[in-house]
């Protein structure tokens, strides 16, 4: 059974419900790395295969942006230490215009987007600020020597008996991550902005009182997450394996939802990390490839389909490298086969969960032959691509062959071996060429004057080769030589089909004279 239909099988008989909402957020630290696409396209999938079960859903997306700042990442400028322990919605963005949220939040709305996923966005500065908080903060606060017990019980963490889980917007400085609040009066919190409360950066050392209300302050993450189920009414959500392991961020929100807020937690499940190469990512650290720039080396359609196969229980490890981009687009090739074929299987759903559009192609062209292709100067590709498939191509057919070229040109100038790299050239090579091998290009010479299929004169390469006495290498040489100036290349039966012919004897008879 496909993944997805089993966790929603057992989340709907597990939480009965006309409706569910399904959530997941972020704190934009930095540029979003590309693992945490994986909260956005499970949730987006749960959301989709509970309308297919005619229950509504609604799929709402957070930006956690009234969280301080508490690690520079290696791109932003060192006078943005300045910042340091203050929250990332009041911070200005480092390059133009608007803030520091404002252009990471949106560059991973946008990479999202373009995967065809649209949930509702909310951002807690936001909610902090128009009061949506303002109920789950004086009970976090009327209840704070149980939080206190919930802190030492789950995380066994002792907090300090004047300890409050609030932090306080410092009137003079703006910090929130450097506050320590230590008295709550039923309407204002008193705290002082510690200089060694924590060890990112330095408080100014003021001391004030103030309603925590309407934005002047935020709850700890693990209180705010419990927090947010409460204001949210959250159905389901999922997290990563670093929040779900036993005794950890998630059981300490689930303990304060359950005794704090009274409320049902939500549906949840675990997804393993997301590697690039082996390692872990972190965007406010600027570890690993962001998702944006995975999404421009990459379709839309193939970056979705990585993360849709893979089954959220097993440790995702991705390689940016052309090795596993070409099996990754024949990995999809074959789900699109299937969904046509069989589109009850499981490598149908992971393709109809991968598609970003309605349309669907009748026909893909290897992704191998689209990259040689794009390297043959002059050639209509898309007459081949229809000459390959045997009738024109769709209009669904065409879009996907011209992403296919846009996204080649950038694997040949950014992944491609040098042995999927050539240039025809326009000038006769000096290499050596044996007598046998001269034998073997008279030959392919005089097939080709009848014969245009490339599989045809593939074959006929090969066995005129055998034929001679030529081992495979040294047969395919004597092309790759006398065209390419390189002892390897594309498949020479379609390599020279895509030829002009009359530059195919041209070039032959001048390695015979």
């Amino acid at each position: 059974m496909f993944w997805a239909d089993e966790l929603v099988k057992n989340i709907i008989k597990n939480r009965k419900s006309d409706g569910y909402l399904v959530t997941d957020e972020k704190t934009p630290s930095g540029r979003v790395h590309v693992g945490a696409l994986e909260g956005v396209i499970y949730h987006n999938i749960i959301a989709e295969i509970l309308k297919k079960n005619k229950k509504n859903s609604t799929f709402q997306y957070g930006f956690d942006d009234y969280d301080p700042m508490d690690s520079l990442p290696i791109y932003i400028p060192k006078e943005y230490k300045k910042y340091m322990g203050v929250s990332l919605s009041e911070i200005p963005a480092p390059e133009g215009k608007g803030s520091f949220v404002g252009l990471f939040a949106n560059e991973f709305i946008s990479v999202f987007h373009s995967l065809g996923i649209k949930p509702k966005i909310v951002y807690t500065s936001s909610m902090y600020k128009s009061g949506e908080f303002n109920q789950a903060i004086k009970i976090a606060l009327d209840n704070a020597e149980i939080v206190r017990k919930i802190y030492k019980k789950i995380a066994n963490q002792d907090r300090p008996k004047d300890w409050l889980p609030i932090q306080m917007v410092c009137e003079k400085c703006h910090k929130i991550g450097t506050t320590r609040a230590y008295f709550w009066n039923g309407e204002k919190v008193f705290y002082e902005c510690d200089k060694n409360w924590v060890k990112y950066t330095q408080g100014c050392g003021y001391k004030g009182e103030k309603s925590p209300l309407n934005g002047n302050a935020k709850l700890p993450w693990k209180v705010e997450w419990a927090a947010k189920w409460f204001i949210w009414k959250s159905d389901i959500e999922g997290a990563g394996k670093d929040h779900m392991t036993k005794n950890g961020s998630h059981d300490m929100a689930s303990e304060i939802a359950q005794q704090i807020y009274r409320i049902k937690i939500p549906e949840s499940f675990r997804y393993e990390f997301f590697l690039v190469g082996g390692k872990k990512m972190s965007s406010s650290k600027g570890l690993g490839n962001s998702a944006m720039e995975v999404s421009e080396v990459l379709p839309a359609e193939l970056l979705k389909y990585l993360i849709v196969r893979s089954n959220p229980k097993i440790q995702l490890n991705f390689n940016l490298d052309g090795k596993t981009i070409s099996q990754l687009y024949n990995d999809f090739d074959r789900a699109h086969s299937h969904f046509i074929q069989d589109p009850n299987s499981d490598e149908a759903k992971i393709y109809e969960y991968s598609k970003i559009t309605q349309e669907i192609p009748e026909y893909l062209m290897r992704f191998s032959k689209v990259v040689s292709l794009v390297q043959i100067v002059h050639i209509n590709i898309e007459k081949e691509v229809e000459k390959e498939k045997g009738s024109k191509l769709t209009e669904a057919d065409k879009k996907d062959l011209t992403n296919r070229i846009k996204f080649a040109r950038i694997y040949l100038e950014k992944f491609a071996s040098e042995d999927e790299k050539f240039e025809i050239q326009q000038e006769m090579p000096r290499v050596k060429i044996s007598s046998s091998q001269k034998k073997l290009l008279k030959k392919i010479a005089q097939f080709m004057v009848s014969e245009s299929e490339p599989e045809k004169i593939h074959n006929f390469i090969y066995e005129a080769g055998r034929e001679l006495g030529l081992k495979p290498k040294e047969t395919f040489e004597a092309i790759y030589q006398i065209f390419l100036n390189k002892t390897s290349g594309p498949k020479a039966g379609w390599f020279l089909a895509n030829l002009d012919k009359k530059f195919v004897f041209n070039r032959i008879e001048k390695v015979l004279k």
